[in-house]
């Protein structure tokens, strides 16, 4: 008997681990559109797809979200591996392009200002362990609410109804 698989989630959540992945700053770094390496798994293969929101979740005790935004596309890479800063390999088999733009001014929602709530506690971001090598994260509605509200704060985000006026061919199936 095989276990049913959950539905998709309203949100993804991206790990980061600032200590062994040095060459981009999710909070500083002006780029609007991340490149991503992704594990290899029912997630990202049937579940994943462009348009879906997406959190960009940095670990460690003063992590957070530091940027909300969507999947652009998703590839299988045919780079089978990165190195980290401290020179550990990660298998991956997918790739994705996400529209991440920073907060503004080099802001971010901590940690601590999400980890009480019922609804972090009860996620798997809230999950002792979670790191950098985690597959996308899935992210709730009730802690998806929580984040937007406090991101609301920040400034807009893009969402996918957004998509068509942000990236007009970004959707556009390659077949037509």
């Amino acid at each position: 008997m095989t276990k049913a698989r959950p539905p998709k989630p309203p949100a993804w959540a991206l790990t980061h681990n600032r200590e062994l992945w040095t060459h981009f700053d999710p909070i500083f770094d002006p780029s609007i559109v991340v490149d991503w390496s992704l594990a290899r798994n029912y997630r990202v293969t049937e579940q994943m797809q462009p348009g879906d929101r997406v959190i960009f979740w940095m670990t460690g005790e003063d992590g957070g979200v530091a940027r909300i935004g969507f999947v652009i596309s998703l590839d299988l890479t045919t780079v089978g591996s990165w190195e980290d800063a401290n020179g550990k390999e990660h298998k991956n088999g997918y790739a994705g392009l996400f529209f991440l733009p920073p907060f503004p001014q080099g802001t971010y929602i901590a940690r601590s200002a999400i980890e009480e709530t019922s609804a972090f506690q009860s996620s798997e971001l809230g999950t002792p362990g979670v790191n950098s090598s985690t597959p996308p994260l899935r992210v709730e509605q009730d802690l998806l609410d929580v984040i937007l509200g406090l991101a609301g704060e920040l400034g807009e985000s893009l969402w996918p109804s957004d998509l068509p006026r942000a990236f007009p061919d970004a959707l556009d199936d390659p077949e037509d």
